[in-house]
């Protein structure tokens, strides 16, 4: 076989790589991380929501919780989210999502405690309901995220 065929074979017969292997696997590591904060972020909340519910914290203690720990520990996930934004464009897009969903939770767990030291009840409900909407922004990120990843063998986990 002269050399030409054998050339043209070979590109005819190979397809180019995708670009986007290693831009998923970097983002799905980057995100497995962050996963692990998230999960222990939503977990003190959860902790904090059922002490709530047994009446075993009083309002110091719980505005303390949010302003002290869960809002910071929210901002700062945030802050390494948007540090963590891919330069993939498909990527991007759905990282923004992301990025959406956990700077709405800041601002729900927010409104939470300006509402629970106002005694604010409506307020309450309102907040709680912005929270409950951040985190089904979340997993519809984590379901597309799954979706566009999957192909390369990666995943984003909620709770790795």
């Amino acid at each position: 076989m002269s050399g030409l065929a054998l050339s043209l074979l070979t590109v005819l017969g190979c397809d180019e790589p995708d670009p986007l292997v290693q831009p998923a696997a970097d983002y799905a590591a980057e995100m497995r991380v962050l996963m692990v904060e998230n999960a222990a972020l939503e977990q003190h909340f959860i902790d904090l929501s059922g002490e709530l519910h047994q009446d075993s914290l009083t309002t110091e203690e719980i505005t303390a919780a949010l302003e002290n720990n869960l809002i910071p520990g929210a901002v700062a996930l945030e802050e390494k989210a948007t540090a963590a934004a891919p330069s993939a464009p498909e990527l991007a897009i759905l990282h923004s999502r992301l990025e959406k969903a956990w700077g709405d939770r800041t601002r729900s767990w927010q409104a939470i405690q300006v509402a629970f030291e106002a005694g604010d009840l409506d307020g309450l409900q309102t907040a709680m309901s912005q929270r409950t909407e951040s985190r089904t922004a979340e997993e519809r990120y984590l379901l597309d995220a799954d979706a566009l990843l999957r192909p390369y063998g990666e995943s984003v986990p909620r709770y790795p």
